[in-house]
């Protein structure tokens, strides 16, 4: 991929990951559960994007340990977006013991493994792997119970797709991330492509923050312990 292609992807990246923000601030009193978590979660993305940005090229300072902290706080998030719908095959205790060992280990990786001044390879590749188990998870769920009479009014199905599209395909480009960083044009290669996945992330997002859900379509199990 050219240099000046995956700058432009990479930009473009950057702008549209507002328009799920913007569309947070604007539909709030009337989201989900769902909804606002998720709202939450573009808005703190588009706080690091800019605290990123702002220590990067106006402080020329080394800005990827903000990488660590979000990837931390990704994970929280989606699972508890996802937490009440499996809990029949995850329960919430599970979870949340899952949830400390991988900020635990995310800290460690931070500091023993790849270092709060690398991109953290490691535990975003174990984030993708159990985003996407979450994901096939809730699928499963879907499938064996048929409580959603309309997918398409689902926000957690979008926000589902979306997160399997993303983490699928940028599950190779964490575990290769620093390996390739001493090549330039495979590392512009490689994040004009995880660029492209992220706006279709952020497509599948903004549908999911769009719609308007019906819970009675799809009453999942209790979710007072979430």
């Amino acid at each position: 991929m050219e240099e000046t292609l995956a700058r432009s992807i990479m930009y473009f990246s950057s702008v549209f990951g507002l328009v799920p923000a913007i569309l947070t601030l604007w539909r709030w009193r009337r989201s989900d559960r769902e909804q606002r978590l998720l709202g939450i979660l573009v808005g703190i993305a588009v706080v690091i994007e800019l605290l990123a940005m702002f220590i990067g090229a106006g402080l020329h300072l080394n800005n990827l340990f903000l990488l660590h902290i979000f990837t931390v706080i990704e994970l929280g998030l989606l699972a508890l977006m996802f937490g009440p719908s499996i809990v029949s095959l995850l329960p919430s205790s599970g979870l949340r013991l899952l949830l400390v060992a991988f900020s635990i280990f995310a800290i460690f990786n931070s500091i023993y493994i790849d270092g709060i001044t690398r991109f953290n390879a490691f535990a975003k590749a174990i984030e993708a792997l159990l985003v996407i188990s979450f994901v096939l998870m809730y699928f499963y769920h879907i499938l064996r119970t048929l409580e959603i009479k309309h997918l398409d009014q689902a926000p957690l199905f979008w926000i589902s797709a979306g997160s399997l599209i993303y983490f699928s395909g940028s599950l190779f480009v964490f575990i290769y991330s620093n390996k390739i960083v001493s090549s330039l044009s495979s590392s512009f290669t490689i994040w004009g492509i995880h660029a492209f996945l992220t706006i279709l992330k952020n497509t599948f997002y903004t549908i999911a923050l769009w719609i308007r859900s019906n819970k009675l379509d799809y009453p999942y199990s209790s979710s007072r312990d979430w």
